[in-house]
């Protein structure tokens, strides 16, 4: 009867034991669970570009002709009015046009030539035809039209800027955004605190020749700090890639002069 007192309290014993035992690990089931069924955030890719983004996103970057609106020679050469020259949306036709005059920036000097209308006069023909690559010029009408979309005309003020550029134009062999991509990465430590209150629109004017070096690398306007203005213009002449030149309509090839604008975007 001892014998199986003893036996008994050993069991009720290891019962409780494993009963302590049992309870202890269910108290700490969900800290266990939490740490197994924790995931680490898997990346976005959708947010690289907050990791990719440039440095200073207010400070602007970009390789161009002078003016956004392009046309060739050819095209101008063979063109008797304006509304063959500007981009069909602009679509001047729908105004009454009471005045014309096509001006040609040269250097700092311009030179205009009036008209009556859309229709190219003589003088304007002439005029425009003078022009070579990467010349700018202005159209500017001015006309009686309805602006408010209420039947009522009031007077208006039309212009159009634009470059004549090359039937072919010049192409970096690392593509438009190499070279921006270029430009960004090794002027970020330069631009990264910049004061945006200061910041203006820099631009630099540079030339393609027809043997596709970079030539007359010449600073225009600054973009208020002129150690990365310096910087600027040595990078375009660092490029690594090569450029590969312009050429006209007879395939010949030719110079053409680009612009890189910088910091704070402007005209």
């Amino acid at each position: 009867m001892k014998r199986n007192v003893i036996i008994g309290s050993i069991i009720i014993l290891t019962l409780g034991l494993l009963s302590f035992g049992w309870m202890n690990s269910t108290d700490s089931a969900p800290d266990s669970e939490a740490v197994q069924t924790q995931q680490i955030p898997s990346f976005d890719a959708g947010l690289s570009h907050l990791f990719n983004r440039p440095s200073n996103p207010d400070f602007f970057f970009a390789v161009g002709s002078r003016f956004m609106a392009t046309v060739t020679k050819e095209k101008l050469h063979n063109s008797t009015s304006i509304s063959q020259i500007i981009p069909s949306e602009a679509d001047w036709t729908k105004y009454p046009i009471q005045f014309v005059k096509v001006t040609i920036f040269e250097n700092e000097n311009e030179k205009s030539e009036p008209g009556h209308n859309l229709e190219l006069n003589e003088a304007q023909i002439k005029m425009l035809k003078s022009i070579d690559y990467s010349d700018n010029f202005l159209f500017n009408a001015s006309c009686v039209g309805t602006v408010d979309g209420s039947g009522n005309l009031n007077p208006c003020d039309l212009a159009y800027y634009l470059t004549l550029v090359p039937e072919k134009e010049a192409e970096y062999s690392l593509g438009e955004e190499g070279l921006l991509s270029f430009l960004r990465q090794n002027s970020e430590a330069e631009i990264v605190n910049l004061n945006s209150d200061e910041l203006q629109s820099g631009k630099v004017y540079f030339t393609i020749t027809s043997n596709g070096t970079v030539s007359d690398v010449t600073l225009e306007s600054t973009c208020g700090y002129p150690i990365i203005d310096e910087i600027m213009s040595q990078l375009l002449i660092k490029a690594p890639g090569k450029w590969i030149s312009a050429e006209n309509s007879s395939g010949e090839k030719v110079n053409q002069k680009l612009v890189f604008s910088y910091g704070k975007v402007g005209c």
